[in-house]
């Protein structure tokens, strides 16, 4: 089959850039890929991730989706139903919500199957004052009338999703991405460890750090290792220099090998507002790290129910959140078996696994259509 997917970019460090290429090269075993990659900031020789030799690149400007208009000038969306017609595609693919949203206009004529791909949450996307579909569920909804099936990414998601446009969303989870190993989890690690973009509100770590002192009063011996950059990078660590908290935290900045710090950590803690599903979440666990965080419905997916219980507080609890990472910190055989549980849990999201199910729904598809 002929899939072309439709994205911001995947010349960038981020989620929505890693599991598009990481499945994009999947695919591309089996069938023929091409990626629209748009965003005029990061280039083809910006490439963080792997990236087939044998798929089809097209980076284009000229198809960026600007935040405030979310549709394409009549030009450039002609242009992109002109290259779209051109190359017979089979499937195509509106990676993220936006862009689904801009892509749908150019599909009237599209033959093929037509998917759109969310990769955040439905609360991030409407329900989150100033961001994302903010107060566009009227232009979502009538983009979504031209897909034939519209992927989410959690369960609860897909309940929320249908039941406020009337859906019938197809729930499939983003498979983790690293080699799964026989995790060597040290419980004698005093690391508390987040991957993450520097971003205050999104990633809460204005509320972490006004954590982190019932954290490190407690036990001064441990310390938190951020490994991460983003436009907030500066202003945390202004804030944990008037905090005092220099002995305590270690920031490392952007890396593309985390592997390491995944090692050497004994927790891993995603404050979080809002997510899809963090790719940083199921590496964590892959490397059998306790997950603490806030009990948004992305890491009650990657959880599940008993870790979900054991190890999420309610949403934006400063204290839950330090009580509960003191309650790891002081009893280490509890961590160690949430250490063995974790493990396990993330064999639900290997590739196989996920791949069979997209398998499916293309298969589902094709022969209905």
């Amino acid at each position: 089959m002929r899939i072309c997917l439709y994205t911001n970019t995947i010349y960038k460090i981020g989620g929505v850039a890693r599991v598009t290429t990481f499945m994009a090269n999947h695919w591309s075993k089996e069938h023929d890929i091409t990626i629209i990659s748009t965003n005029p900031d990061y280039e083809p020789k910006d490439l963080v991730y792997t990236l087939s030799d044998q798929i089809h690149t097209l980076h284009d400007p000229e198809l960026f989706i600007h935040d405030e208009s979310f549709s394409l000038e009549k030009h450039s969306n002609r242009k992109l139903k002109q290259f779209i017609d051109a190359h017979d595609f089979d499937i195509i693919i509106g990676v993220e919500g936006k862009y689904a949203i801009a892509l749908s206009s150019a599909l009237t004529e599209f033959k093929g199957v037509k998917c759109a791909w969310m990769h955040n949450s439905f609360d991030a996307y409407f329900k989150t004052e100033g961001e994302y579909l903010w107060h566009l569920d009227t232009p979502f909804i009538q983009a979504m009338a031209m897909y034939d099936f519209v992927v989410v990414l959690t369960n609860k998601d897909k309940e929320k999703f249908d039941a406020h446009f009337n859906l019938n969303t197809t729930c499939i989870v983003n498979p983790i991405t690293f080699d799964i190993i026989e995790p060597q989890y040290n419980p004698d690690s005093k690391q508390l460890l987040t991957v993450c973009r520097v971003v205050f509100k999104h990633k809460g770590l204005d509320l972490f750090l006004e954590t982190l002192p019932n954290v490190f009063n407690k036990h001064p011996d441990w310390t938190w290792h951020l490994v991460g950059d983003g436009p907030d990078l500066e202003a945390l660590k202004t804030q944990v220099s008037l905090m005092n908290l220099e002995n305590n935290i270690v920031i490392h900045g952007a890396t593309d090998n985390v592997r390491p710090y995944y090692e050497a950590a004994s927790i891993f803690v995603l404050p979080s507002r809002w997510e899809g599903m963090p790719m940083v979440s199921l590496e964590a666990m892959s490397f059998a790290l306790p997950l603490v965080g806030f009990d948004i419905d992305a890491l009650k997916e990657v959880l599940g129910e008993d870790l979900e219980q054991q190890l999420l507080v309610k949403k934006y609890d400063k204290h839950a959140l330090a009580h509960r990472i003191n309650t790891l910190i002081e009893d280490k055989v509890y961590r160690s078996e949430l250490a063995i549980l974790a493990s396990k849990r993330v064999e639900h999201f290997t590739l196989e696994t996920v791949a069979t199910n997209w398998d499916t729904l293309f298969s589902r598809n094709n022969s209905s259509s």
